[in-house]
């Protein structure tokens, strides 16, 4: 610690040694020595050192700061639903099969504007009545444009625990890294702002994108459905994977 002179230009510095700052969470910082500064015998201001930070003890003060955005990574930033604009570009999705079968198990079918509007308007109407979901629209943060959807379902809060999903739309749009932003930004916001303990995935064994991004994130196979699912006269597992808070939280580190 550098040392300081209790004298500077007029103003004097009374040291008083206290042991522990706590930090919340259970976390206390270093030994702190708070100096008040004192100028013609009245008080002034107050400062205080402490020892330098490892670089461990660094990246777990910004994990705990409540400054970390929720819903803005660098490529996307999650939002709400746009019932003017979403409906034509979600229609153009549902008449692309191979997104459909990839992100649903019921028959592929595409859908009118008219039709998606209709089913935003159910969706909104569940989150506001059911209270266990949350859902957001995936943006581009360059132009605002609609990308794909992510969401958080079947919450149990007496279980602290729920579903996650998410698709980017386009095919255009995929592998460009919009994924595994929002994956990421979706956990932190599942784990830090709504205190789950754990979260549950369904996927599809011919989903291979999806198993590599939640793979990545660390999210371990629970069950696997045997030959539940069947796509052009084959069968295929249904696999639950599943991601805790503690492991979530030891990847941060």
């Amino acid at each position: 610690m550098a040392a300081v002179r209790p004298y500077l230009r007029g103003v004097r510095l009374l040291p008083f040694k206290i042991h522990a700052v706590y930090g919340g969470h259970g976390h206390s910082l270093p030994v702190a020595f708070f100096f008040p500064v004192l100028a013609m015998g009245n008080p002034v201001a107050v400062f205080y050192l402490t020892p330098a930070l490892s670089q461990r003890e660094r990246e777990q003060r910004r994990s705990m700061s409540i400054d970390n955005p929720l819903f803005e990574g660098k490529l996307i930033r999650l939002g709400p639903v746009d019932h003017e604009k979403d409906p034509e570009i979600v229609s153009r999705w549902t008449h692309n099969a191979g997104y459909m079968r990839m992100m649903y198990t019921d028959p592929a079918r595409p859908l009118s504007i008219w039709q998606v509007k209709k089913k935003l308007e159910e969706l909104e109407k569940s989150i506001e009545e059911d209270k266990n979901l949350f859902h957001f629209r995936i943006r581009t943060r360059s132009d605002d444009r609609l990308v794909g959807f992510a969401e958080l379902s079947w919450i149990s809060w007496t279980n602290a625990s729920g579903y996650v999903r998410l698709g980017i739309g386009a095919s255009e749009d995929q592998r460009q890294g919009y994924g595994r932003e929002t994956l990421n930004l979706l956990l932190r916001y599942a784990f830090d702002e709504l205190n789950l303990y754990r979260l549950t995935a369904l996927i599809p064994e011919y989903n291979l994108p999806a198993l590599a991004l939640f793979k990545r994130f660390s999210f371990v196979e629970e069950v696997r459905r045997r030959l539940a699912l069947e796509r052009d006269a084959r069968r295929w597992d249904l696999l639950q994977f599943g991601l805790l808070a503690a492991e979530w939280k030891e990847r941060q580190k």
